[in-house]
């Protein structure tokens, strides 16, 4: 029995050129593409690689390339926030700082120029207290003085009168003199004489009683206007000290204003120190916001290509396992053409032992077809 003859070969499109393996440091040609019955290639992404080795290398290659580009971006992502962690930290600190001491300025300030407004408001009421009671002293020396004037007056008058009375005394005693002279010559107007001089004389006593008023009067008077102008003396030595107690106070309020307008002005420098290290801060806030950005652009770069990355891996995976299940398939074809192949050599060895060794199949060649 002879081996059927080949069938002819088909004549089609040229092969493409020959495919090359993908892993590095390998350059072995690639399998040619699995067919089916029909003789066309099976489904399935194309091999890229000679064997498993070849695929798990490139797997690791690939793996050690992404862990290197994810490696380095999270390293210069950390290098990058390290510096700007650290300069915020020390901005709210200095912040804080700055923030402390300008309130306690602050408080400071208005503290000192509360109590230079009381220091102020209670030397002004002295003053106004310590005139009015100069005012009232004054006052109380005037009607002194007026009440003295009166009394002064009262004295010369009294003291006019005195004359008076002393000069129509003298006059009565002369008259009453030339009367005892003539006497004998004018015994009728004895009587006269002598009532007159008991009126001169009452008249006498009574000045001189009301001298002695007056002059009780005066000293009493001059008491009281010595006591008042001590009184006025003591008044005004108060009132110079009260106004000397509100010149100091004037002066502790302009000290506290200057203290004042000075903490101010530190606190104006204080706020514009704050308000640059704001604009500072702030700017490193962009810059950080910016490197934070270009930092997230790039991670989203590397996770997309960890997700192509893990796209390829998962394709590659899949056409493993369909090469796998070719594997299998070209396996199996191979178990069932060794078992036909058995089975034909089985058959010729049967037809060989049933015509014997004389007896040659006139098909056969003088052979076993192979």
């Amino acid at each position: 029995m002879t081996a059927p003859a080949p069938p002819p070969a088909e004549t089609g499109p040229e092969r493409p050129a020959e495919r090359r393996c993908a892993a590095p440091g390998c350059d072995r040609p690639l399998p040619p593409p699995a067919l089916d019955a029909d003789g066309r290639p099976k489904g399935g992404r194309p091999a890229k690689y000679c064997d498993d080795r070849c695929r798990a290398a490139a797997f690791r290659a690939r793996q050690a390339a992404q862990s290197t580009v994810v490696d380095g971006a999270l390293a210069r992502a950390g290098a990058l926030l390290g510096p700007l962690t650290e300069a915020g930290q020390r901005w709210q600190q200095v912040l804080a700082g700055l923030t402390a001491q300008l309130a306690a300025a602050n408080d400071g300030a208005l503290a000192q120029l509360q109590a230079a407004e009381a220091a102020a408001e209670e030397a002004r009421a002295a003053a106004a207290a310590a005139d009015q009671r100069a005012h009232t002293a004054e006052q109380r020396a005037a009607a002194a003085a007026a009440a003295a004037r009166t009394d002064r007056q009262a004295r010369e008058q009294a003291d006019r009168d005195a004359d008076a009375a002393t000069a129509r005394a003298e006059t009565a005693a002369a008259a009453e003199r030339a009367a005892l002279r003539d006497l004998a010559a004018q015994q009728a107007e004895r009587a006269r004489a002598e009532s007159a001089r008991d009126v001169a004389i009452t008249a006498h006593d009574e000045l001189a009683d009301r001298l002695r008023a007056a002059q009780a009067a005066t000293e009493q008077a001059g008491t009281e206007l010595r006591t008042h102008e001590r009184l006025l003396a003591e008044t005004r030595h108060e009132a110079a000290e009260q106004r000397a107690r509100a010149d100091r106070l004037t002066d502790r309020l302009a000290a506290a204003t200057g203290r004042a307008e000075t903490a101010e002005a530190a606190a104006e420098r204080l706020r514009a120190e704050l308000a640059e290290l704001r604009a500072a801060a702030e700017h490193q806030r962009r810059d950080h916001d910016a490197r934070a950005d270009r930092l997230r652009t790039e991670l989203d770069r590397v996770r997309e290509q960890a997700a192509g990355q893990r796209a390829d891996l998962a394709a590659e995976r899949a056409a493993h396992a369909a090469a796998r299940d070719q594997v299998k398939g070209l396996r199996a074809d191979v178990e069932r053409a060794r078992d036909q192949l058995a089975a034909a050599e089985a058959l010729l060895h049967a037809a060989k032992s049933t015509h014997g060794p004389s007896d040659p199949d006139p098909d056969s060649g003088g052979g076993r077809a192979r």
